[in-house]
């Protein structure tokens, strides 16, 4: 992609659907913002991947039991917002929860390296997560991979990576609201006018993220949908939340059904009320998610 492309890619997301201004007052109310102190000190670890680093934030929670479980969560933000705090708050709600540990992940952007970069940093984490677990007093059997929106759709990529390669696979994978279907073009699709992700806005993600490179729209690890049933077959049990606002639902749900007609276990809630984003923005039914989602972990 050339230097001029990327800036007009930019200039598009930087001008539709833009969040409100601030006011000074606080995003969050005072409790949420204090769930990083039911752990303890956040330790952060740097690792390079394609020549590009990511962090990890590892959270373990102040009331963690021996082989307790470990939940990686990655954040979402059209694979170009980057880590933000609310991300952090939740990922030591989600370890308090479940008496665990939460391993935060910050992939790199797509305005600094397009696909795959963010994936192979992800399964890099995975691995070093997998490796590690015991040795933080987790069980490496207790593993499970979470993901809104970007994160989620990076989260359902790691789970076609696991059952090409085989060996290590997480427990659960849990898709918050993620594109899924990068084949058809949005205009064509269910409700292509009735968005609440304005359809400008989501091709320039898709445009910066794969590069504007046809053969990354259509590959499998980002349209899961397509993916062989011998591999959808081998997927790891999987939660996925869908939003009734949002305009990804009906791939997920249809993605849901591919994986449950190739034989994996899978749970599909939609909220119907809930807003794109709605879980770690701490909207309208993020509690409700999020018990459900704890409940999964949870589950033996």
């Amino acid at each position: 992609m050339t230097e001029e492309r990327k800036q007009e890619i930019l200039e598009i997301i930087r001008n539709t659907n833009r969040r409100p201004a601030q006011t000074g007052k606080p995003l969050y109310p005072e409790e949420i913002m204090a769930y990083p102190n039911l752990c303890e000190e956040i330790e952060s670890i740097s690792r390079t991947v394609d020549g590009f680093s990511y962090r990890m934030d590892i959270l373990r929670a102040k009331n963690r039991g021996k082989n307790c479980p470990l939940f990686i969560n990655i954040h979402g933000g059209g694979f170009i917002g980057p880590h933000r705090e609310n991300d952090t708050y939740f990922s030591a709600y989600m370890a308090d929860q479940i008496h665990g540990i939460a391993v935060d992940l910050d992939y790199t952007l797509s305005d600094a390296a397009p696909y795959p970069v963010a994936l192979h940093q992800c399964m890099d984490a995975l691995d070093y997560v997998a490796e590690h677990a015991n040795t933080w007093g987790a069980s490496a059997k207790d593993i499970s991979v979470g993901g809104y929106s970007a994160g989620g759709a990076l989260t359902a990529a790691m789970g076609i990576c696991c059952a090409e390669r085989g060996g290590f696979v997480p427990k659960l994978q849990i898709l918050c609201y993620p594109p899924l279907e990068y084949r058809i073009p949005d205009q064509y699709k269910i409700d292509a006018y009735d968005r609440q992700i304005g359809m400008e806005r989501c091709k320039a993600f898709a445009d910066l993220y794969f590069d504007d490179k046809k053969e990354n729209f259509e590959d499998i690890h980002n349209s899961p949908l397509y993916a062989p049933r011998e591999i959808l077959a081998k997927q790891p049990k999987t939660l996925i939340l869908s939003a009734g606002l949002c305009n990804f639902r009906y791939e997920d749900e249809d993605y849901a059904i591919c994986l449950a007609d190739a034989g994996a276990e899978v749970i599909l809630k939609r909220f119907p009320e809930a807003s794109h984003g709605f879980i770690p923005h701490f909207m309208d039914g993020w509690k409700e998610a999020a018990d459900l989602m704890v409940r999964e972990i949870l589950e033996k």
